[in-house]
């Protein structure tokens, strides 16, 4: 059975992106709003934290690759990427991204995801 892999970059309370990769987004991402011991310890303390983006690969292979690549990009790159004016060199598919986040995390993330993600389909 091929197990869908998905690159997410989640922003901070001061702006910074992190990059990562995981089978199930939302549940990752609610791991690091929860800022223990399952969360990167980059983003700990530094909450409220707001999915940005997310695409699904093909394999965990390709989406090693496209993180790999991605953390790689200056922080210009990353926000083109994000406003939907650039797109990672890898066959994907957008997700959207308030269908990944489940009603338990913040509402104000929950409604950052939302609006970006509507902006995103909007300039497509």
């Amino acid at each position: 059975m091929n197990t869908t892999w998905y690159l997410y970059i989640i922003e901070n309370r001061l702006g910074q992106l992190y990059t990562g990769i995981s089978t199930d987004p939302g549940r990752r991402f609610r791991e690091h709003s929860e800022g223990g011991s399952k969360g990167a310890k980059s983003l700990r303390g530094k909450g409220p934290l707001t999915l940005k983006f997310c695409v699904s690969l093909a394999d965990r292979r390709a989406a090693l690759q496209a993180e790999h690549t991605v953390k790689r990009w200056p922080r210009s790159r990353k926000l083109a990427l994000l406003s939907g004016c650039e797109e990672i060199p890898f066959d994907h598919t957008r997700q959207d991204i308030s269908a990944l986040l489940a009603t338990d995390i913040d509402e104000a993330s929950l409604i950052s995801a939302t609006t970006q993600a509507q902006s995103t389909q909007s300039q497509h």
